[in-house]
């Protein structure tokens, strides 16, 4: 989420030295969902689950690299 509470449509990494830096753009924001690093055959993937979008609960999964 930003900063005003805005849901953002980016997939971002994030380590304690250097804050949040922007990987992917996503189909729509999304806020509260979980995320899994992949391991096999999509070593390095990231799975998105589920998450809120505009006041409603967005059951989808999504894959980022």
């Amino acid at each position: 989420m930003s900063a005003d509470d805005t849901a953002l449509a980016s997939a971002e990494r994030y380590s304690m030295s250097r804050g949040a830096s922007p990987l992917a753009a996503m189909a729509a924001g999304r806020f509260g969902h979980s995320a899994v690093l992949l391991r096999g055959p999509s070593a390095g993937k990231v799975l998105l689950i589920g998450g809120w979008l505009i006041g409603w609960y967005k059951p989808a999964l999504s894959v980022h690299e």
